[in-house]
């Protein structure tokens, strides 16, 4: 824990499903600004694009179904790289 900034996620990553609109995009804002690597995932990539646009930073997108539940495995491992 980074004892100046107890809140830092400095070198943590998060995954945000629904993170290009509404709650799930107020998330992202959040979890990048306190330094996460932020990554966004949902089914719209020109959605997700432009709120990876828009957070800048270190978030970046993925689109992805997250009901496609045989894929996740993949997706993790993907994140992971």
């Amino acid at each position: 824990m980074n004892m100046n900034n107890p809140f830092s996620l400095a070198g943590r990553q998060a995954l945000i499903t629904g993170g290009g609109t509404g709650i799930g995009l107020g998330i992202a804002k959040a979890l990048t600004g306190a330094g996460a690597r932020t990554i966004i995932a949902g089914r719209r990539e020109e959605v997700l694009k432009q709120a990876a646009e828009e957070i800048g930073g270190n978030c970046h997108y993925i689109s992805y179904d997250i009901t496609d539940r045989a894929g996740l495995p993949a997706l993790v491992e993907r994140i992971e790289k």
